[in-house]
């Protein structure tokens, strides 16, 4: 098993290979980019509070989502939109060291929930309810958050507010980076994954848990969790579920509740 600075340092590698892959790509004139995009990109995330155990050994949960952030880019020109930027840096430069906090809360929450009723979360099925766990999806003390997404473009706004007033733009946004291509790049990087979350019920439940079912046995033999996106909505959504009688029919009351 890797330390965690050996991990940082493969996926500032990774980062940096993809942004001139795509850097690359982008030149091309044929290639548009939909006016969501807000000409920043960020592939992959490490939370920051894995300073204290750099030269440790340690468990890796992979998040996949449908895009990193949402907001105004200050270096973003209008008049040249395929000039991308690094949405995460440090220091001036390229990082893939972020916060993770919001996220790391949300995942915590969604696994003790996991953990108090387990037989509820666990069944082999289309995950179209609120949530679905596959294989030995539990708590890990000493482990590594990695955050991952299926487009690498940060948006203007957030990719559900998007969707809802231009699904097309989306769509085209989301065709510009071969996700499916790339997720089978994070087994070579990050060797053992110890859990993959998928979050995001209606931008990436269906897609994922279709390439799930046609990867790799080390794909499909991964425990895996499917839930609400992880950021303070969800997190939102989940707390109201767990402490509000109102949310009885709400298909995510009864993992969470308990």
């Amino acid at each position: 098993m890797r330390t965690v600075r050996e991990l940082v340092e493969r996926l500032e590698l990774l980062e940096e290979e993809w942004f001139h892959d795509l850097t690359a790509q982008m030149a091309k004139p044929e290639v548009k980019i939909p006016n969501i995009a807000n000409g920043a990109v960020q592939f992959v995330a490490v939370e920051s509070r894995m300073d204290a155990i750099l030269e440790q050994s340690v468990s890796i949960i992979l998040t996949i989502g449908i895009n990193y952030h949402q907001g105004s880019n200050p270096h973003f020109n209008p008049a040249q939109p395929k000039h991308l930027s690094r949405w995460v840096s440090k220091g001036g430069r390229p990082s893939v060291v972020d916060g993770l906090s919001e996220m790391r809360e949300t995942l915590d929450f969604a696994l003790h929930a996991v953990g108090r009723n387990r037989a509820r979360w666990e069944y082999e099925s289309n995950p179209t309810g609120g949530g679905l766990a596959i294989g030995n999806v539990a708590m890990t003390k000493d482990c590594l958050l990695v955050a991952t997404n299926l487009s690498p473009f940060i948006t203007q706004l957030g990719w559900a507010q998007h969707s809802s007033n231009d699904k097309r733009a989306c769509g085209e946004l989301l065709a510009l980076w071969c996700w499916k291509t790339h997720l089978g790049r994070w087994w070579e990087v990050l060797g053992n994954i110890d859990l993959l979350v998928c979050h995001g019920k209606k931008a990436v439940w269906q897609d994922l848990y279709q390439w799930r079912s046609q990867a790799p046995d080390i794909v499909r033999n991964a425990p895996w969790l499917f839930t609400y996106n992880l950021s303070r909505r969800g997190l939102a959504t989940m707390k109201a579920a767990q402490k509000n009688q109102r949310w009885l029919a709400h298909d995510w009351f009864k993992h969470v509740r308990g």
